[in-house]
């Protein structure tokens, strides 16, 4: 199967200092039809570094709404309009971002309309038929 970018964006989130400071971090949002549950982020550090995180759709969907997350990610949305999304590291602590709760939802939205959750289970469901499965395991 030949599979391509379902939806991508570039998007600018503030990423907190501390206090009330934020620096602007370009971060690309993509979903691909290839990998049906998952959103891909890439933030820019620097001209040529870009941290890479992936991470359930449904997640995602759910952060938009209401505090969602138990791991590396999680995402809060505020009372006054954007999103909190944490990005911890173990043993290096957490990053905080703000982001535009309005151009989050379009992108998702646009992931909903490109490959439905019907859709993504059936393509989940062809690349599980078509794993070369062994057809015994050899146990002691």
């Amino acid at each position: 199967m030949r599979y391509e970018v379902t939806a991508e964006r570039t998007l600018l989130f503030e990423m907190s200092t501390g206090g009330r400071t934020t620096v602007p971090i370009e971060v690309d949002l993509a979903y691909y039809e290839w990998d049906p549950w998952a959103i891909h982020l890439a933030f820019r550090i620097t001209e040529e570094r870009w941290v890479h995180w992936t991470f359930a759709r449904q997640l995602f969907v759910e952060g938009l709404a209401a505090p969602a997350g138990e791991g590396d990610i999680r995402f809060r949305p505020l009372a006054d309009g954007p999103v909190l999304v944490e990005v911890s590291v173990p043993g290096r602590g957490a990053t905080r971002f703000l982001a535009n709760i309005e151009e989050l939802k379009t992108f998702v939205d646009q992931t909903y309309q490109e490959v439905d959750a019907e859709r993504a289970q059936a393509i989940v469901d062809a690349e599980f038929d078509h794993y070369p499965w062994p057809h015994s395991i050899n146990r002691p």
